[in-house]
């Protein structure tokens, strides 16, 4: 499942999204804060369907990732 993910671009993005969300609250620039602040949400919640999917699958006997 995370085997063809490249880790270095999702740290890039979440840092991206992180450091707009910052520069954006410290220098009251409402359109870069709400940018990071929704690219975060949309990253935190991609991440929280992928490993619910995970556990479904799992449950269902369906994954063939071992843990």
């Amino acid at each position: 499942m995370f085997g063809n993910v490249r880790w270095e671009a999702v740290f890039a993005l979440v840092f991206v999204c992180f450091v707009c969300f910052v520069v954006g609250l410290v220098l009251w620039i409402w359109m870069l804060w709400l940018l990071g602040l929704l690219g975060l949400v949309l990253i935190a919640s991609d991440i929280a369907w992928t490993i619910l999917s995970f556990l479904r699958a799992k449950r269902a006997g369906q994954s063939k990732l071992k843990f």
